[in-house]
């Protein structure tokens, strides 16, 4: 009987290991898994250990490393790459090709969640964080009722002991705190069962969201974007390659009735009106960045005049901007304001860049923030 139930074990464990590996195979070929120079803007809210795969991505290289901390503006790539690739371009030529630059950016973050990424990234302590801010994360519209797009961001702001004293203020359910400890259980175990890891996405692909919800008679999610891609490529990361825009693709500045999609967000109040846990973990960015003595440019993102249609100029955006600067200058990092930095013609919609756009966002900072590059930098 000994020998059948430590047979019967072993073949548990078999069956369960063949189904993980099948998982986390299938589940990669088929959609945007993992860090290919960025997380994917698909599949980073189901997977939470896309933080990881990116530091994980980071570690396999030698050399400074920097870290571009921010949302979609950050994150999205045109024809020649995201914003970090483009910097990465410039300081291999002026520093080194050891030089690295991640694209820690994900679609949609807020404060809170750019926080939860600013604590994993500085336990690397790398060369040098920079991170965007945008003036639609403080608003009303956006951040009351979310402060989180990517929940398990939230666990890593739950390790911040402040945050304890805090996080019931926002008038949401948000993460109790926790320790660091026990999110390296919760990791350690998605990454030991891809089923737990994926569940996420498993029922998003499955059933069209949550499983529960769905019985629940609630509508389905948008389907998830599928990619084509083979076993080698999904699984080795010395295959993979930064995600272009393909050549060709257009990129104009569209008719002012792309504003239509954004005005919510941009006249939803004064940000210091409600609750605000945008302006809250701003505020912990700070701390942690004046605390780790890791060298750090912080810069409020540009945004498109015409388009914003004289908002701009009103008494409650520069009262919302100045909000904003209050908080984050005057500490040891650099900060700027680039709210009015480009020209109209760099944009695509109210906030995202063109190609062009991107080149000279990226030859601004770096003359702007010289001596803090060199200092991170020059070695």
């Amino acid at each position: 009987m000994g020998r059948i139930r430590i047979l019967t074990y072993v073949a548990v464990v078999a069956i369960l290991g063949l189904t993980n590996g099948l998982t986390f195979a299938a589940l990669n070929v088929r959609y945007d898994v993992g860090y290919y120079g960025r997380m994917s803007s698909d599949t980073a809210q189901f997977d939470p250990l896309s933080i990881d795969d990116m530091l994980a991505y980071a570690g396999a290289d030698t050399g400074p490393k920097v870290f571009w901390l921010g949302d979609s503006i950050v994150h999205s790539a045109g024809v020649d790459g995201a914003l970090p690739d483009v910097l990465q371009r410039e300081l291999q030529q002026r520093y080194g090709a050891d030089v690295h630059v991640y694209n820690a950016a994900m679609d949609g973050s807020r404060s809170g969640d750019k926080y939860g990424v600013l604590r994993r990234a500085l336990d690397t302590k790398p060369s040098l964080v920079i991170l965007e801010l945008k003036y639609n994360e403080f608003s009303r519209a956006q951040v009351e009722g979310l402060p989180f797009r990517y929940p398990y961001l939230n666990d890593a702001a739950a390790t911040d002991l402040d945050y304890g004293a805090h996080y019931k203020e926002f008038g949401v359910a948000l993460r109790p705190p926790t320790s660091d400890l026990a999110l390296r259980a919760d990791r350690t175990l998605d990454r030991a069962i891809p089923i737990v890891r994926f569940r996420g996405l498993i029922q998003e692909a499955l059933f069209g969201g949550d499983l529960f919800a769905r019985l629940a008679g609630g509508a389905a999610d948008p389907p998830i974007r599928t990619v084509s891609r083979s076993l080698s490529r999904s699984l080795w990361p010395a295959a993979r390659s930064v995600a272009v825009a393909p050549p060709g693709t257009q990129e104009t500045n569209p008719a002012g009735s792309i504003y239509a999609n954004f005005a919510p967000a941009y006249t939803s109040g004064p940000f210091d009106a409600f609750p605000n846990a945008s302006l809250y973990f701003l505020r912990r960015i700070a701390s942690d960045l004046d605390g780790s003595g890791i060298p750090a440019i912080v810069y409020f993102s540009s945004l498109d005049q015409g388009l914003l249609d004289g908002l701009m100029e009103t008494d409650e955006f520069r009262s919302n901007v100045s909000l904003v600067d209050g908080i984050a200058a005057g500490h040891s990092f650099a900060y700027a304001n680039y709210v009015r930095a480009l020209p109209d013609l760099d944009f695509v919609d109210t906030e995202h860049l063109t190609t062009i756009g991107r080149r000279e966002f990226v030859a601004r900072i770096l003359n702007d923030h010289a001596s803090t590059f060199d200092r991170a930098l020059r070695h």
